[in-house]
């Protein structure tokens, strides 16, 4: 066990630490950390595009589940209405961004309209993607050029317009990419 003073506890125990790993105070308060507690996203901001099916979906609900508000991001007003109705009964606050990641732009405003709406992101979930199910030699050049744009280049431009909203902001952040193929 390790001793801290009471003023760097919160600072220990937002940092990665052994799921065994026990914390003493002077006066012999004890605080264990669990798995759980570590992976927490209480109160933190996701961003999740791609969010109204499949993996994004599970990604927006598994976070809301860890505790973490979620702005949805999809094309698909009705089905991101259906991921926000699922995630606020959960008691998380959600709200929809709508955009295509691949139009010039887009990915600046929806991280500008993600921040307006929810105050800040803490956590960007880059899942947004597209795939062509039929053999790669049937595969167009439009076809690939659109699978390109959506999983490669809208990436790299939401990476880049929410890394502008972490080096405004005070907070650490985190950034995942995880193509969907839904």
């Amino acid at each position: 066990m390790t001793e801290v003073d009471e003023p760097n506890a919160r600072l220990i125990a937002s940092t990665r630490v052994r799921a065994d790993a026990a914390i003493t105070f002077p006066r012999s308060k004890e605080y264990f950390m669990s798995v759980l507690d570590a992976f927490a996203l209480t109160d933190r901001v996701a961003l999740v595009t791609g969010a109204t099916r499949g993996l994004g979906r599970a990604f927006a609900v598994a976070l809301a589940e860890a505790g973490a508000d979620v702005v949805i991001h999809g094309r698909d007003a009705d089905a991101a209405s259906a991921v926000k109705t699922e995630i606020e009964s959960l008691g998380r606050r959600a709200w929809v961004v709508l955009g295509d990641l691949t139009e010039p732009g887009a990915a600046d405003r929806v991280a500008a309209d993600a921040v307006g709406r929810a105050g800040r992101i803490d956590v960007l979930i880059n899942n947004a993607g597209a795939c062509i199910h039929r053999p790669a030699l049937e595969v167009t050049d439009d076809e690939w050029s659109h699978v390109f744009e959506t999983n490669v280049t809208a990436l790299w431009r939401m990476s880049r317009a929410v890394g502008r909203t972490w080096s405004n902001a005070e907070t650490a952040a985190s950034s995942t990419s995880a193509p969907s193929r839904a």
